[in-house]
Order: structure tokens, then C-alpha cells, then sequence
């Protein structure tokens, strides 16, 4: 009986995280930040699953799961509570992956910034941009100058412009 039921938490587990790492490769195509942090995480599941001793690890990976995907989905909705397509929540969350910038600026400043992004970012973007240098650099430069007008944290600006410009090239390739 027994094998039985660790047999039935390890197929739970086995579907359970195949159902999640499908979720993360979706985001991926739409979400860089969201898509690292949960990657890094579902990671750490897959990784203590594949390490598992007895049926309590199993236990405790599928808690672990349940949990991710909540996590998850919250992440994923989060955008809604704001108010902002998944464009601009991508850069919302591009714009705050630093901590200090969150200490330092306000919510309703960065989700400005992030729906003037995702605006430039539409206005400017043209038929296989990441691989043209000349519309990357003027992609960049249109970028620092709006992080600017808001008074971005200088000393910040530079890797946010990389990560938007990272963000920019996934949506490109993605097609979105």
C-alpha cells in the first residue's frame, strides 16, 4: 500500500512540474524577469525532487509546487491589479528588479514609465530590430531620454535600459 501511494506523489510531482516548466518556457516568450526568477525557482524543486531520499522529500516537493504555482500566478496577474498590459508589466517589473529603485521611486511614477515604454517601444519598433544596430541605438537612446524625464535613478539607469532593451528583443523574436 505504501508504494502505491509514493508511486501516485510521484506521478503528482512528475505532472505537476512538467505543467509548471510548460507555464515558466510561456512566460519566457513575454516576461524576462518573471521568467528568471521563476526558472531559478522551479529549479530548486526539481533539483530537491531529484535528490529525494524518501516519500516525505516528495511530500514536501509537491508542496513546494502548489506553492510555486501560486506564486505564479500571482506574478502573472499582478499586472492587472495595476492596471497595465502584459507589455508594460514586463517593463514595470524590468524597471523594479532593484530593490533600491523601489525604495527610492514610486509605484504610480514606474508604472508611467513602463506604459511610456511600452508606447515608444511600439512607435519605434520595425521589421527585425534586434538584429539592426541603427534601430537599436535609437531604441536606446529614446529610452534613456524617457527615464530621464522621470527622474530614473541615474546611477540605475544604465542596466535598466539593458534589461529593457533585453525585454524589447525577447517581444521582437516572440513575435508579440
Amino acid at each position: 500500500m505504501k508504494f502505491k501511494i509514493m508511486c501516485q506523489k510521484n506521478i503528482a510531482a512528475n505532472i505537476l512540474m512538467k505543467a509548471m516548466r510548460d507555464k515558466v518556457e510561456q512566460i519566457k516568450k513575454k516576461n524576462i524577469v518573471v521568467s528568471r526568477t521563476f526558472s531559478e525557482k522551479l529549479e530548486r524543486i526539481i533539483e530537491k525532487y531529484n535528490n529525494r531520499h524518501d516519500e516525505k522529500d516528495v511530500y514536501e516537493v509537491l508542496e513546494a509546487l502548489v506553492e510555486f504555482k501560486e506564486e505564479l500566478l500571482k506574478a502573472i496577474e499582478s499586472g492587472d491589479a495595476m492596471d497595465l498590459i502584459y507589455e508594460e508589466k514586463a517593463f514595470f517589473d524590468v524597471l523594479t528588479a532593484d530593490p533600491e529603485v523601489i525604495a527610492t521611486m514610486e509605484d504610480d511614477i514606474l508604472i508611467k514609465i513602463a506604459k511610456d515604454l511600452t508606447k515608444t517601444v511600439k512607435e519605434n519598433l520595425c521589421p527585425a530590430w534586434h538584429e539592426r544596430k541603427q534601430a537599436q541605438a535609437k531604441m536606446r537612446m529614446k529610452i534613456k531620454k524617457l527615464l530621464k524625464k522621470y527622474d530614473y535613478p541615474p546611477n540605475k539607469s544604465e542596466k535598466a535600459v539593458e534589461g529593457v532593451m533585453e525585454q524589447v528583443t525577447l517581444q521582437c523574436i516572440a513575435g508579440l
